[in-house]
This record gives structure tokens, C-alpha cells and sequence, in this order.
């Protein structure tokens, strides 16, 4: 027993000794030791998928950026280091000073200081690496908008993610680092364009040199989106649209595809990938043209004339008029002492259904409004759509608003009087619609009837090819239209554009039957009073293919402004059209 205890002191003197010598002898050394092998985890971000158009030219892909990143951690004198770095970059070093020491609460966590520095750049912080202790130059994929600001409002744009849960990747790399959609397709299809970011566990010496690599998760490339919009009738409206402040869309009246689109002022989304200031950024969100804004989605407006249509089938399935009722038109309508005018001052002298359509005739419908009843009305245009977001896979869209039964009980404290019912009829006063729900409503009317969900994107196809998603045409509802009341306002709406006296004929495309709708509608912007002018159409007119929105903003009217914008957009169509029936 005794033997066992001397062996037992023996042993914790040995262990005491070895300790006396590890942390007190040369715990220095052994400290210096320790410090010169860390651990580092490096971010492995995936390549965001690509955004194709329906015939798979690129509207947004990646490409290479050389980012400079700085493990505060690893430097000793960051005033020296910025001096360096602001003297090879050609940055402000007190600027980058800044960024190095301010964003070290992570000691360990790369800090990026310069990003698209270019590959000249990047070799020569190589080149000069042994001075740079704690300087990295990371390869990462950065966003590409070929388009610029024409697909802008459709595509979106990318930012810095928020934070997420992802506990069970935590040890391989820094979620600060990731991007999301922040609009468009970017933001509601962001689940299948982000990927998997992936990272290594890596230990490196005191310079910072990679020693082995302790563990690594590859990252998973986002799958890429194939649109129904087509880049080169995007480009057209675009043009069409030149400097205008307004919107315009392109539907396939036979499917809900979205052909193009575009929201003017509109931006480019390259902004927010390229180096920018937050200044620059605040200049964007904050200019009183809206750049950010998507017109066609989120802008509500009094459809105006254009919602005489609906009036005019309303009136029709209700039995107030038939092709031959007629009503006089001396330029005003008058209820009891009010007195509502009608566009034309001299008036339009005794008109029936087609005259009041082609010549836009407020005082025809002031009677048939009053007539027909809101409800009717209200009805017929709930079965188009209207009041009722479309369902169009894209962020903040607005519902616009109709006036129903219940809205005028819970929100007037009077009564609806027959002033409104005026008003209502000729698409002002309690009613709104955004440009898209116009474009699905006068699509139905093209179509016999059939309200689609428009579509925005047809595929999502995975790296490797294979098909993860598909979406289909979807039917919303099914309005019930007699096909003679169909006629005659199609009948109404070809006059609009080809006769003489409509008000549409500035959109008149020689070889193709357009019928259309003109609208102007009288608004207070900034304490000033404007138009805005719509025009709607869809061609050819026996069988519609396309159907066309256009607003302009502050403009004389629909006829006089958004009819040309139209004529300019159909006949590029119809020349692509013809140059595609060409090909072999």
C-alpha cells in the first residue's frame, strides 16, 4: 500500500512538472505555437440561377467579381494596412480604415472592403500578399443584367439577405454574405434562383496561409427561370413607350402569358450589384418619379372610358339597350340642377351602341349607367376581374376597387345618389384598376370570356436539366357573355381604331385589324390638375393574338398620347411576326 502511494506522488509530480513547464517555462513559445494554426471558415456562395426569356435569351446570369475581404483578426496596425491597401486600389484609406475596424465585432469574420476590383487589380494584391497580412481576394459570382433598365420592374432586383436560421450550416460559412431578391421574379421565385451556399473549414498559419482543410460542404448552384416574356417585344415596348412616364403590357389574350411589360421611369438593376453608395441607392427610392415603382402592377387608377366597355355589356345582358337604342348627345347630360359634360363640347348628336363606343360619348352612357344600376354593373365587372388582384406571380400588387353593396353601406354615410352612378358609368368616382387587371379584363373580352391568372413564368429548371416546376395556363373564372353582346362591342371597338371618326385611329396598323378603347382620365398631381391617357386594344381583331395596355401619365389624352404608343408596339410585332413566318 505503501509502494502504491509513493507511485501515485510520483505520478501528479510528473503532471506537475510538465504543466510547470508547458504554461510557465515556455508557455510562450507554446502560445505563439498555438496562434500560428487557426481555424478559418470560408463562404463558398452558389451561382444564382439564371433568368431566361420564353426563347432562352438571358435576361439576368452571373459573372466573376475579385472582392477583397480582410480577417481583422490576423491584423496588427489597420491604419498601415488601409494605407497600403487605399494606395494600390486608388481608394480613400481613411474610408477603408473604417470598414476594417468598425466591422470587427467578429474578429475571426471576413469583412469584404472592395468589391469588382478586376482581375488586374486582384493579381497585384497577390503579387503583394506577404505584405498584406489578413488581405484575402475572394472569386465570387456576382448578378448580370444584360437589359439593364428595360426588364427592370419584371426581373427585380438582389440585396443583402436578412438573417436566417441555418444552424446546420453555421460552421462553414457566414450567412451576412448571402443575397436575396428583393422584386420581380428575383424576389417570388428567390427559393428556387438562390442555391445552396456552401464553405470549407480551412486551418491556416499566422500569415493567414492555408495549412489543410478540415472540412467542406460544396455549394449547390439555384435553378434557372425561363419567363413568358419575350426580350425582344420587351425591347419594342420599351421603345414604344421612349421617354413617357406611364406603363405598358402585352398579353397572349389566348393563355394569360405575359408577353412584355414595362414601367417607365423604370432603373437599372445593376445598380445594386456594382458598387454603389447608400446615397446612390436613397436617390433611387426617394425621386419623385418612382423609378422603383411597378406601375402595372401597383398603380390603381379610374379606368375611365375604358370601363364603358363593361357598362356596355352590363347594359346589354340586363336588356336597357340594344344595338339600335340611341340617346342624344349635346355635349352635357343634366340631373335635376347638376350638369355632367361629355369630352366633346359640341356634342355627338343622336348615337346608338357602335356610335357612343367609337366616339367615346359620355352622355350615351351617362343614360345607359343610370339605367343599367351600379349593382348590374358591379357584377358584370366582378366577372371580368375587376376588384380583385390577379394573382400574377410578382410582389405588391394591388387589388384595385370596386364599389360594392356592401362598401357603399359600411363607408358612405349617405346614400349612393345618381350622380355617382353618373361618374361610375363613364369609369371615374369610386373605382379603380391597375394597369394589369385591365389587361386581363379586356383579354376576356378578346377571348369570348375566359379570365386567366396571367403568367409571368412557364419553367424552373434545376442545373443538371431536369424540369422542377412547370406552370400551366390557369383559369380564374369563366364570365358569362352572350356572344352577340361580344360582337357588338367588338364591333364598337374596330371603329374606335379604323374609322375616320374614332378616337382610337392614331393606333390604326395597316395589315392588322386592331380594336381598341381609348381613355383619358382627369387626376391631381402635386396639387395640379393633368390627364392621363389610356388606350386598350387587341389584334387581330377575328381572332386576337395579342392584347395591348398603355398609360401615359400627364399626357393630353388616350387617343391624342397612348394610341400611338400602341401602333408603335403592334407593328414591330407584326414585323417580327412576319419575319419569323420567313424562316425556313
Amino acid at each position: 500500500m505503501q509502494h502504491l502511494s509513493f507511485l501515485v506522488a510520483g505520478a501528479f509530480a510528473v503532471l506537475i512538472a510538465g504543466l510547470w513547464n508547458v504554461q510557465i517555462i515556455n508557455g510562450a513559445k507554446y502560445r505563439n505555437l498555438a496562434r500560428n494554426f487557426r481555424v478559418r471558415r470560408i463562404y463558398l456562395p452558389a451561382r444564382r440561377g439564371n433568368i431566361f426569356d420564353r426563347n432562352g435569351m438571358v435576361i439576368a446570369d452571373n459573372r466573376v467579381s475579385w472582392d477583397v475581404d480582410v480577417v481583422t483578426e490576423d491584423v496588427e496596425d489597420h491604419i498601415k494596412l488601409a494605407e497600403k491597401l487605399g494606395s494600390l486600389l486608388g481608394k480613400d484609406p481613411s474610408r477603408l480604415a473604417g470598414n476594417i475596424k468598425g466591422r470587427g465585432a467578429l474578429p475571426f469574420m471576413p469583412v469584404t472592403i472592395a468589391r469588382d476590383i478586376g482581375l488586374e487589380k486582384a493579381t497585384m494584391l497577390e503579387e503583394r500578399r506577404l505584405d498584406l497580412a489578413g488581405v484575402n481576394v475572394g472569386v465570387y459570382p456576382r448578378r448580370r443584367y444584360p437589359g439593364g433598365e428595360v426588364c427592370s420592374h419584371t426581373v427585380g432586383y438582389i440585396g443583402a439577405a436578412g438573417k436566417k436560421d441555418r444552424d446546420d450550416m453555421a460552421g462553414y460559412y457566414y450567412i451576412a454574405l448571402e443575397v436575396e431578391g428583393k422584386d420581380g421574379v428575383e424576389k417570388t421565385f428567390d427559393e428556387y434562383l438562390a442555391g445552396e451556399a456552401g464553405g470549407e473549414q480551412i486551418q491556416v498559419d499566422s500569415r493567414g496561409y492555408r495549412d489543410c482543410v478540415l472540412g467542406r460542404v460544396d455549394p449547390v448552384p439555384g435553378s434557372n427561370l425561363y419567363l413568358t416574356i419575350n426580350a425582344d417585344l420587351q425591347e419594342a415596348l420599351a421603345a414604344a413607350m421612349g421617354g413617357s412616364s406611364g406603363c405598358a403590357i402585352a398579353m397572349d389574350p389566348r393563355n394569360g402569358d405575359i408577353l412584355a411589360m414595362t414601367s417607365n421611369p423604370g432603373y437599372d438593376p445593376n445598380a445594386f450589384v456594382s458598387p454603389v453608395s447608400p446615397e446612390d441607392v436613397r436617390r433611387l427610392f426617394s425621386n419623385p418619379s418612382h423609378p422603383m415603382v411597378n406601375r402595372i402592377i401597383t398603380g390603381t387608377y379610374p379606368p375611365g372610358s375604358i370601363f364603358k366597355i363593361v357598362v356596355a355589356l352590363a347594359a346589354l345582358r340586363q336588356g336597357v339597350v340594344t344595338a339600335d337604342t340611341s340617346f342624344h348627345c349635346d355635349g352635357a347630360f343634366y340631373l335635376g340642377r347638376a350638369r355632367f359634360r361629355c369630352w366633346r363640347k359640341g356634342g355627338h348628336g343622336t348615337v346608338n351602341l357602335i356610335d357612343a363606343i367609337r366616339g367615346s360619348c359620355n352622355v350615351y352612357f351617362y343614360n345607359v349607367g343610370l339605367k343599367t344600376g351600379r349593382g348590374a354593373i358591379v357584377e358584370e365587372a366582378t366577372g371580368l376581374g375587376f376588384g380583385e388582384s390577379t394573382g400574377v406571380d410578382l410582389p405588391n400588387e394591388a387589388g384595385g376597387f370596386l364599389p360594392s353593396d356592401e362598401w357603399v353601406e359600411n363607408n358612405l354615410r349617405e346614400d349612393w345618389f345618381p350622380g355617382d352612378s353618373a361618374s361610375f358609368s363613364i369609369g371615374q368616382g369610386y373605382l379603380t384598376a391597375t394597369p394589369i387587371q385591365l389587361a386581363v379584363a379586356l383579354s376576356a373580352i378578346a377571348n369570348g370570356g375566359t379570365v386567366f391568372k396571367p403568367r409571368i413564368v412557364r419553367h424552373v429548371i434545376a442545373p443538371d436539366g431536369v424540369m422542377i416546376r412547370s406552370f400551366e395556363t390557369e383559369v380564374r373564372k369563366k364570365a358569362d357573355i352572350d356572344p352577340r353582346h361580344l360582337e357588338l362591342v367588338k364591333e364598337g371597338m374596330f371603329e374606335v381604331v379604323n374609322s375616320p371618326k374614332g378616337t382610337g385611329r392614331r393606333a390604326k396598323v395597316e395589315g392588322f385589324d386592331v380594336a381598341g378603347k381609348t381613355g383619358t382620365i382627369q387626376v391631381t398631381v402635386a396639387g395640379k390638375k393633368t390627364n392621363h391617357g389610356w388606350f386598350t386594344c387587341f389584334a387581330p381583331s377575328g381572332e386576337p393574338e395579342i392584347a395591348v395596355v398603355v398609360l401615359i401619365e400627364n399626357s393630353v389624352g388616350g387617343g391624342h398620347d397612348a394610341a400611338p404608343v400602341a401602333r408603335a408596339f403592334l407593328e414591330e410585332y407584326l414585323r417580327k411576326q412576319k419575319t419569323k413566318d420567313r424562316r425556313p
